[in-house]
């Protein structure tokens, strides 16, 4: 794990931050903007200014998407994916009130957080290198007590750079990532799924 020294600059459509890690020699540029009712993450760069290969980029408790449980109608939706076809991957959950908190974040496949105004969930070009149950290493989803409230996050899994940490095997894409929140839709007078 690297803490990086962040620079911040804007104009009035792109935020970009500069993450260095002086002790690898590694920048990396971050820029976000919105577009319509999308936020988009894009890696614009990853210097890699010395020996240091970067393998994967994880940004913990990024929090791109998140409800808080004094929210009305928080809730979470969630897939993962299995090969069982007896086993549901279906999670749905009331994330109001005092919910159930996550000791450490819970891999899914997809996920989406609604209240009674918004819903929002992410796309992400994550890519990971596991040996089991790799199609559910797409998005984190963890639940935290914050004291006056509980709050429910989404955020990207980690992402593959180079495989192995070797500069000789090619770069994966450059990491992106897409919220997309919405209202109501359907015009049928409720935000849900």
């Amino acid at each position: 794990n690297y803490t990086p020294s962040v620079g911040f600059s804007s104009n009035s459509s792109t935020a970009t931050y500069t993450l260095t890690i002086s002790s690898i020699n590694v920048v990396i540029t971050i820029e976000l903007a919105v577009v319509d009712n999308t936020l988009e993450f894009d890696v614009t760069n990853i210097a890699e200014n010395g020996s240091f290969d970067v393998e994967t980029l994880a940004i913990p408790d990024h929090n791109l998407l998140s409800v808080r449980s004094n929210q009305s109608g928080a809730a979470f939706a969630g897939m993962t994916l299995s090969v069982s076809p007896s086993t549901n991957g279906d999670t749905f959950l009331s994330v109001t009130g005092s919910p159930s908190t996550n000791s450490s974040p819970l891999n899914y496949f997809m996920g989406i957080l609604n209240t009674n105004q918004l819903a929002g969930s992410i796309w992400t070009n994550a890519l990971y290198k596991v040996s089991s149950d790799s199609n559910n290493y797409i998005l984190y989803k963890q639940t935290v007590n914050q004291g006056s409230y509980y709050r429910t996050g989404l955020w990207s899994h980690q992402w593959l750079y180079h495989l192995g940490g070797y500069s000789s095997y090619p770069v994966h894409e450059l990491p992106a990532a897409k919220v997309v929140i919405t209202n109501d839709a359907n015009n049928d007078s409720t935000v849900d799924w």
